[in-house]
């Protein structure tokens, strides 16, 4: 069975013909996501200071940063039981 990309290719077409030459259309200009937020963060946390403690730290900043905290909350848990059984 011949499918349609061998048959384009026997009548010289590709699926890169003219299409391809085409300016993509325009996006939405980008707005403020998550992530840059968190990256912006101009934060006053000193990496030196014992005292420091990054889950209080996560959980004050859970409502700004809900998808980062969720991450951060299972990375915790997969290292714990790490630490648990290893």
């Amino acid at each position: 069975m011949i499918d349609s990309r061998s048959q384009e290719r026997s009548h010289g077409l590709s699926s890169t013909s003219s299409s391809s030459s085409q300016p993509l259309p325009p996006t939405n200009p980008p707005q403020s996501s998550e992530l840059n937020q968190y990256i912006e963060l101009d934060s006053n946390i000193d990496a030196n200071d014992e005292s420091f403690k990054v889950l209080d730290w996560w959980q004050r900043c859970q409502s700004r940063f809900p998808i980062h905290s969720q991450i951060v909350c299972d990375v915790f848990n997969y290292l714990g039981f790490f630490r648990a059984y290893f």
